[in-house]
């Protein structure tokens, strides 16, 4: 879960989440349940139609990622389990610093 620039229309703080394939509806359904239970004012919009990742794993992955993006990936300008707009080929794409193999690594 990523906190994402604030809504320009209403101001209202925005999440991003990312949920792993097969894992995707179960995590809806607990999320769904979660703010029913609590009463919370939100809501949840599935927009996994409208995105695609790609996974960059291993330990060349910062390498790999500085010859073809201006981005600074260094820790500290991109630490661990954080995200950035950064453009690559012409296109802004959120990249987020996770990784799920023990490696270092982006999606």
């Amino acid at each position: 879960v990523s906190h994402i620039e604030p809504c320009p229309k209403t101001g209202q703080d925005r999440f991003y989440v990312a949920a792993g394939g097969e894992n995707s509806h179960r995590d809806m359904c607990h999320i769904l349940n979660v703010i029913d239970d609590k009463s919370f004012d939100c809501q949840l919009v599935d927009r996994s139609a409208d995105y695609g990742i790609l996974s960059l794993q291993g330990p060349e992955s910062r390498h790999i990622l500085e010859k073809i993006c201006a981005a600074d990936f260094t820790n500290v300008a991109f630490p661990y389990s954080t995200h950035q707009l950064i453009d690559i080929g012409g296109h802004e794409v959120r990249a987020m610093r996770l990784t799920f193999v023990g490696e270092l690594g982006w999606e």
